[in-house]
């Protein structure tokens, strides 16, 4: 699963990412940086091909398929599962020609003990981490379009699987322009939809504070006072 995420770069080093790493082509609108507790509902910063070039954009976090009768089922779609992406109603239609990649630094799961126990979870390789994602047009009763998406997730590797039994669909930025491309096929976009490599993403429990959406400062991004065992009696790793 991948619930609330984080964007904490600035908007220079994000919009230079954007253009060197991802090409994309035009300036987007990137919103308050930084922000450290994005959660469904609020934007995502997302990549779309357009068919001409890459296009940056925002698209609100919890999908609203183009037939929906209200858009407040956007609130149960925040996550797609990629096994079974293909056979959805919801989703058939956007994973064949509606993909896009969603754009974050890090991305939050809480261990469900007898509290909920927030971490936050990074990848080593690439400071911008690319999500597989589907997105829809929703046309309002008085006209106006409502763009949004859903995130991709898969089997989690073995950091992820000590948290949570789901973990996001992780790209990089070669499969990012596989993921886009209108001419890949379905087996070769499933193929895409495995694990992230366990050796480049690292983790560390975060101050509950964070499970508030309301919060988001520096503070949500902060250790736990107290670190508890975790792994047969190893310490996370930070």
């Amino acid at each position: 699963m991948c619930g609330r995420v984080t964007l904490t770069l600035d908007k220079q080093t994000v919009l230079d990412i954007l253009g060197d790493v991802f090409q994309v082509s035009n300036t987007p609108e990137i919103g308050t940086l930084p922000n450290y507790n994005i959660a469904p509902s609020n934007n995502l910063l997302s990549v779309i091909n357009t068919g001409k070039a890459y296009h940056g954009g925002q698209l609100k976090w919890g999908f609203v398929p183009s037939w929906a009768k209200d858009e407040s089922i956007g609130y149960s779609m925040i996550n797609a599962r990629s096994e079974t992406i293909e056979n959805k109603t919801a989703f058939k239609d956007s994973f064949s020609s509606k993909r896009c990649i969603l754009l974050a630094d890090s991305f939050y799961e809480w261990k469900r003990e007898k509290t909920k126990r927030p971490f936050r979870f990074q990848i080593t390789d690439q400071s911008l981490i690319p999500f597989a994602g589907i997105y829809s047009s929703f046309t309002r009763e008085d006209g106006s379009k409502l763009y949004t998406c859903s995130i991709l997730t898969c089997e989690p590797n073995k950091t992820m699987a000590n948290i949570h039994n789901r973990m996001p669909v992780i790209l990089n930025p070669s499969t990012s322009k596989i993921w886009l491309n209108q001419e890949t096929t379905h087996h070769e976009l499933k193929d895409l939809c495995v694990p992230y490599s366990d050796d480049k993403m690292s983790l560390y429990e975060v101050n509950p504070y964070v499970n508030s959406v309301k919060n988001n400062n520096i503070q949500c991004i902060e250790p736990a006072d107290i670190q508890q065992t975790l792994f047969n009696g190893d310490s996370p790793r930070l």
